[in-house]
C-alpha cells in the first residue's frame, strides 16, 4: 500500500508546484515617474540639468488616477540647449534591490499626456518611437524636444490619466485583485543630484477614503489630513525605497474608461486646483500605512489554479490511478493465494 500512496504523491507533485509558480508581488498598477532622457547622444548634456524643486500632486478614483508633475530644472551648463525627454510606457521595478517581491508598473495606461515648458504646450510623438541605440527598445516611449536656456529655470508641467483598475497582488496561492498606483519617484535621478525640494500631495476622491487604502510605500513618510496625504523632501537622490506604492479598494467590474478620458479637461483643472491649494501644516497628522503587499484574501489563488490543473489532467489521471489500484490489488490477491 506504500507504493500506492508514493504513487499518488509523484502524480500530484506537480500540480501542487505550479500552482504556486508565480512569485509574490504587485503586478499590473497603473503609473508613472517623472519625465527622463531618452537618446544616449543626449547624455552629456542633460548631466547639466538639476531638478531644483519636484512637485506631484494625484488625484485618486475607483479606477484611474489623474497626475499633475511640476518640474523647475536648472541648466549649470554655460550654453543652451534643446535635448527629447519623455515617459516610458512600460516597466518593472523592484521595492529595494534585495526585494523578495516583483513590482510591475503598467507604463501603458498613460493616457492623454500633455506637456508644457514654461506653460507653452509642446509637441509629443503620440506613437511610441524606436530607441536608435538599440533595435529591441521598440514601442516604448512618449517623447518631446525640450529646451533648457542656460544658467536658468525652466519650468515643466505635464498631464495625464491612469488606468488602477487591472492591479493584482499576490503572495503564495493567493491573489487579490485591487487598485493600484504607482509613482517612481526614482526616475528623477536620471538628472544631476541632487533634487533639492519636493513635494508629493494625493488625494483620494470618488467617495474613498484613507479606510480604502489597503497599504502604501513607503508606510511612514506621508502626513494626513481628511481624504488627503502630503511628503516632502529636501536633497534627495531617490532611489528604489523611494517609490510610492498605493494600493486601495476594490478593482471595478464595469469601469468605463473611455467616457473618463472624456473628461480630460474637467479632470485636469481639478488636479490642477489640487495642486494650488494651500496646505495648513498645524492640520497634517502623521500616520503609517500598512505593507501594499499583504495579501488579504486566502487559498482562492491555489484552488483556482488546482482546479483548472484537475480539469485538464484530473480523467487521465483518475484512469491512471484505477489502473494501479486494480494492478495493486490483483497482485495482493495473487500474493495472499500463493501463501495459502
Amino acid at each position: 500500500m506504500k507504493i500506492f500512496y508514493l504513487i499518488c504523491v509523484w502524480l500530484l507533485a506537480p500540480v501542487l508546484l505550479l500552482a504556486n509558480a508565480a512569485a509574490p508581488g504587485f503586478r499590473s498598477a497603473g503609473g508613472t515617474g517623472t519625465f527622463s532622457l531618452l537618446y544616449p547622444d543626449d547624455s552629456a548634456k542633460y548631466r547639466h540639468i538639476q531638478m531644483v524643486r519636484e512637485k506631484v500632486s494625484i488625484d485618486i478614483y475607483k479606477g484611474y488616477a489623474v497626475v499633475k508633475g511640476e518640474y523647475w530644472m536648472y541648466n549649470h551648463a554655460d550654453s543652451s540647449f534643446s535635448i527629447r525627454v519623455g515617459y516610458p510606457l512600460n516597466a518593472s521595478y523592484s521595492l529595494n534591490d534585495n526585494s523578495r517581491y516583483e513590482t510591475s508598473i503598467f507604463f501603458d495606461a498613460l493616457y492623454s499626456l500633455h506637456a508644457f515648458s514654461n506653460r507653452v504646450q509642446q509637441a509629443i510623438i503620440s506613437e511610441p518611437v524606436t530607441h536608435p541605440t538599440n533595435e529591441h527598445d521598440q514601442n516604448n516611449w512618449y517623447v518631446w524636444n525640450n529646451r533648457f536656456e542656460a544658467k536658468d529655470t525652466t519650468y515643466i508641467e505635464v498631464y495625464f490619466i491612469v488606468n488602477t483598475n487591472q492591479a493584482t497582488i499576490s503572495k503564495g496561492y493567493n491573489k487579490d485583485k485591487t487598485n493600484g498606483f504607482i509613482y517612481v519617484l526614482e526616475t528623477g535621478a536620471t538628472w544631476k543630484q541632487p533634487i533639492i525640494q519636493g513635494e508629493i500631495r494625493i488625494r483620494l476622491l470618488d467617495g474613498l477614503d484613507l479606510d480604502d487604502i489597503r497599504g502604501m510605500a513607503p508606510g511612514n513618510v506621508f502626513s494626513t489630513f481628511g481624504n488627503m496625504m502630503l511628503t516632502r523632501f529636501n536633497n534627495l537622490t531617490p532611489g528604489p525605497d523611494d517609490n510610492i506604492i498605493l494600493a486601495y479598494g476594490e478593482r471595478q467590474k464595469n469601469l468605463d474608461f473611455a467616457s473618463v478620458i472624456q473628461q480630460k479637461e474637467k479632470l485636469f483643472n481639478a488636479v490642477h486646483q489640487f495642486s494650488m491649494l494651500t496646505v495648513d501644516n498645524d492640520r497634517l497628522q502623521s500616520h503609517t500605512f500598512k505593507d501594499p503587499y499583504i495579501v488579504q484574501s486566502f487559498g482562492g489563488g491555489f484552488f483556482t489554479s488546482l482546479l483548472m490543473l484537475l480539469a485538464i489532467w484530473g480523467v487521465p489521471l483518475l484512469i491512471l490511478l484505477i489502473v494501479i489500484f486494480a494492478i495493486y490489488s490483483f497482485m495482493k490477491r495473487r500474493r495472499q493465494s500463493n501463501q495459502a
